[in-house]
């Protein structure tokens, strides 16, 4: 019983020193590739006086919503898109339909086969 012991004990050892030797290597190689990927710094920094930034553009004009496409819908989509930008400016420039690559029966049959279970 000692023995049996003995060797799954040293086979743990085994496998863990190799785990920390594999960590370490890693880790080596992420911090010598990071070291040779970084942008070198110039020698000294110029210190060159920036133009004033010019005045802001108007806001283009809003054109109306694509033809076809209901004012709802086209507003359902703004507010869509503007939850997804988190508060970040943006403009919906045009809003196209997207065209059907498969029949209705083919779509309804991959998410058939493919819903989870």
């Amino acid at each position: 019983m000692d023995f049996a012991i003995l060797v799954t004990i040293t086979g743990m050892a085994v496998v863990f020193a190799a785990l920390i030797f594999l960590t370490f290597c890693i880790w080596l190689m992420g911090k010598l590739l990071s070291s040779f990927t970084k942008p070198k710094q110039p020698a000294a920094p110029k210190t060159e006086a920036k133009p004033a930034a010019p005045a802001p553009k108007a806001p283009a004009p809003v054109a109306n919503a694509t033809a076809g496409i209901p004012g709802e819908v086209v507003a359902a989509i703004s507010a869509a898109v503007a939850s997804m930008m988190g508060g970040k400016p943006f403009a919906v420039r045009s809003i196209k339909r997207k065209k059907q690559t498969r029949p209705a029966w083919g779509a309804a049959g991959i998410v058939e086969n493919t819903r989870p279970f």
